[in-house]
């Protein structure tokens, strides 16, 4: 089935190039075989491309009829399965269809369709770009307000390290000065004693 599929997806883009190329009875061919192996394979929302590309072909050489007649196919394929980005293609085929055949009530109806399709889709692309961006804004947003709290808590944890310090070495300069507080207190009682040994009156 997915050899089938590659093949028939290259038979659609070989048909494209041949179509350019101007040589439209070998891009007919490879638009009906591609069209053919999804259909056998069920692959219709793959099939819809090759019957836009047929159609376009048929209103080139100016079969009228048999382009609308797939084109409707389209429609009701895209239709039953819920492929409204299918509607814009179809329609505008349409138009081209009924214009060429002199219809030009018809061409209008349809063109105003593919204008109107054209414009939703439009539209809906525009909104999700809206909100893919917005998506993109909040979470930016999320992650500069995440590092201003971690700066926050880093420069939080920076202060208490500085004032464990500093209350460390008041703490170690407290202890040396009550130790040295305490030897000078020593030594003054020793030289008070001395004093008091020492004779009153000298000869």
């Amino acid at each position: 089935s997915i050899n089938k599929h590659l093949i028939a997806v290259s038979l659609n883009e070989i048909g494209f190039i041949y179509e350019n190329k101007l040589r439209m009875e070998e891009a007919m061919k490879s638009y009906i075989q591609a069209e053919q192996i999804w259909d056998e394979l069920r692959f219709f929302r793959y099939s819809i491309t090759a019957k836009i590309n047929i159609a376009r072909m048929l209103n080139k050489s100016g079969k009228y009829t048999a382009s609308i007649r797939k084109l409707k196919e389209v429609l009701l394929l895209s239709a039953k399965n819920g492929w409204d980005d299918m509607f814009p293609y179809a329609n505008q085929e349409l138009a081209v269809s009924y214009e060429l055949q002199g219809e030009t009530a018809k061409a209008l109806q349809f063109y105003k369709k593919y204008f109107e399709q054209k414009l939703t889709s439009f539209e809906e692309e525009q909104n999700k770009d809206i909100a893919t961006i917005d998506a993109k804004y909040q979470i930016e947003k999320k992650e500069k307000r995440n590092l201003l709290l971690q700066q926050d808590k880093k420069g939080s944890n920076r202060m208490i390290r500085y004032l464990s310090i500093a209350l460390f070495v008041a703490l170690v300069l407290s202890i040396i000065l009550f130790i040295q507080n305490g030897k000078l207190k020593k030594i003054s009682s020793v030289a008070k004693r001395k004093l008091q040994d020492l004779p009153s009156t000298y000869p």
